[in-house]
């Protein structure tokens, strides 16, 4: 199972992803103001994680969120403004 993780300014939203189809019922937003490392974390326990993909441009929540995602899941990609394409 896939993590994927959009944050923005305003929210950070959360989706699984399984053999290629998102997960609708796993959708869930936490304003990017209230992340904490703690309430991240709990949003992933019990989850089957076998990656993470993050794209954020909000540079402190990027930092916060692979602390949290590589704590628990041995794959996370991180795309930002300076991931090359």
């Amino acid at each position: 199972m896939i993590l994927l993780i959009d944050n923005s300014n305003t929210r950070t939203k959360f989706m699984l992803a399984e053999d290629g189809v998102l997960l609708v019922n796993s959708y869930d937003v936490v304003p990017t103001a209230d992340l904490t490392f703690e309430n991240i974390y709990a949003k992933l326990q019990g989850a089957q994680l076998t990656a993470v993909v993050i794209a954020s441009v909000v540079p402190w929540a990027s930092t916060l969120l692979k602390s949290v995602c590589e704590s628990v899941c041995p794959k996370v990609c991180m795309l930002n403004a300076q991931t090359e394409v």
